[in-house]
């Protein structure tokens, strides 16, 4: 996990957990990223306050809702407003992160979006297991992903290996990049 500040570390993983040691997690993104995690009202730990109608916060558009103004006050609140944002959203999350993103571009001003990530590709990246692991199919999928090149790349330079062997990595994000941004110069608009 990227972004705890501790790991757990043992040679045998069919050693007893209890004698797995806690480690800095040299990987965190911690020290580079803001993390904020929200749960919708009523969800999780949040509830709806007293005299508010439940009813009107039990849908994918009221949870966008919820989220971008969150997004947006939170920013404000810590002069965070020109970084990027990234929302990930598992299960039912991947709705409430792709209506959340469809209500920040409509705010004016308009906030900085850099992406939308979702949880399938996070998952088939190799960020939290190696790709080998994955059954043949779904690996060679996984291996058409651009955050896949980007994790294989990143991982190389903390390793130490020379840029020369992930020159394919560094294309794939290259060409990624070049033509979400053709696209997006074409059919993107802010209202």
């Amino acid at each position: 996990m990227r972004w705890v500040p501790n790991a757990w570390q043992s040679h045998d993983l069919t050693a007893d957990a209890a004698s797995f040691r806690t480690v800095a997690n040299n990987y965190t993104v911690l020290d580079s990223a803001d993390l904020v995690f929200f749960d919708p009202a009523g969800t999780g730990f949040s509830r709806v306050a007293p005299g508010v109608d439940p009813e009107s916060y039990f849908s994918v558009a009221a949870d966008g809702q919820q989220l971008a103004q969150l997004v947006i006050e939170w920013s404000h609140l810590h002069h965070r407003e020109s970084s990027p944002k990234y929302l990930f959203g598992e299960s039912y999350g991947t709705l409430r992160a792709a209506a959340t993103a469809n209500q920040l571009q409509k705010r004016q001003p308009a906030q900085p979006l850099a992406g939308v990530i979702f949880y399938p590709m996070i998952a088939l990246s190799g960020l939290f297991f190696p790709l080998a692991l994955l059954p043949p199919w779904l690996e060679t999928v996984a291996r058409v992903l651009p955050l896949t090149h980007a994790v294989s790349l990143m991982q190389g330079m903390w390793r130490g290996d020379p840029l020369s062997s992930h020159l394919w990595d560094a294309a794939v994000i290259a060409l990624v990049f070049a033509a979400c941004t053709a696209l997006s110069a074409r059919v993107f608009r802010w209202e």
